[in-house]
């Protein structure tokens, strides 16, 4: 699923870049917020996707315990978004960046809810008092 969604993004990506799809362009400017939803919800699943199948653990930054595949994501986009400011057919957004950032956050919160709760379910079984 996740190598099915990165073909799709990946495609979805150059065929912007190379303008070939104005239709889809034209749709996510046409309303205000719909690239920004857009943003947020194809980075933030990717996110999701990427740190469920990568599982790399775990690095400090600044006091918080975030995921690898977080930081590996947040890089990614961050280059993504610059390299629009030399693609003519694309344009650079400090707004779809934030988009982004939101969605990549919003998987890490989720992922690690759904890690306590799973923890919290296999503790008691773990807790056999000798």
């Amino acid at each position: 699923m996740f190598f099915l969604y990165c073909i799709c993004i990946v495609s979805l990506l150059l065929l912007t870049d190379l303008g070939l799809i104005p239709e889809i362009s034209a749709f996510l400017h046409g309303g205000f917020g719909r690239d920004k939803v857009a943003h947020f919800v194809l980075v933030g699943l990717f996110a999701w996707l990427f740190n469920s199948v990568f599982s790399l653990g775990y690095i400090n930054l600044a006091r918080l315990r975030i995921f690898v595949g977080t930081v590996v994501i947040v890089a990614v986009l961050t280059l993504e978004e610059l390299t629009q400011l030399w693609i003519p057919t694309r344009h650079f957004e400090l707004l779809d960046l934030l988009a982004g950032y939101l969605g990549i956050g919003t998987a890490e919160i989720v992922l690690r809810h759904n890690r306590n709760v799973l923890v919290r379910f296999e503790k008691p079984s773990d807790q056999v008092k000798h």
